[in-house]
């Protein structure tokens, strides 16, 4: 098994490892975007280093779910550059990176509504109308 640590844009000035999958092992190499299983959702990272050998216990690692590009977005000057910036402007690396992409390549983040059923009798006017207004539109 081989290993990636992969930075996110979080307020936690840490990388994370992550187990490559050996259908990704050929495109994931730094500087690529990938999607990882972070807490209850799957978060985008960029993959900082690849290793062969890690002390973590087998059970403790996930492995990368998607390999968001086919050639690395950031160059290894470019991962240098991110590392300095974040350390000179004291944030996290996964930030620095994410301030680096460009708006139009990041992942975009959809959020859904629902109603739920036992929700719907209890609603007032103004909020039935809202309901009917949006399910106008779908």
């Amino acid at each position: 098994m081989r290993y990636a640590n992969v930075a996110f844009p979080l307020s936690v000035d840490q990388v994370f490892t992550y187990g490559v999958p050996p259908q990704l092992d050929p495109v994931l190499q730094p500087g690529v975007r990938v999607l990882a299983p972070f807490r209850r959702t799957k978060q985008e990272g960029v993959v900082v280093e690849r290793f062969d050998e890690t002390d973590l216990a087998p059970n403790l690692i996930k492995n990368v779910s998607e390999c968001l590009d086919e050639t690395p977005m950031f160059s290894p000057e470019m991962l240098t550059l991110t590392k300095w910036m974040a350390d000179y402007y004291v944030c996290s690396w996964g930030v620095a990176l994410y301030c680096a992409v460009p708006a139009a390549v990041r992942t975009q983040k959809t959020e859904q509504v629902r109603l739920l059923p036992e929700f719907s009798g209890s609603l007032g006017n103004v909020q039935k109308k809202i309901v009917a207004l949006l399910e106008a539109e779908g």
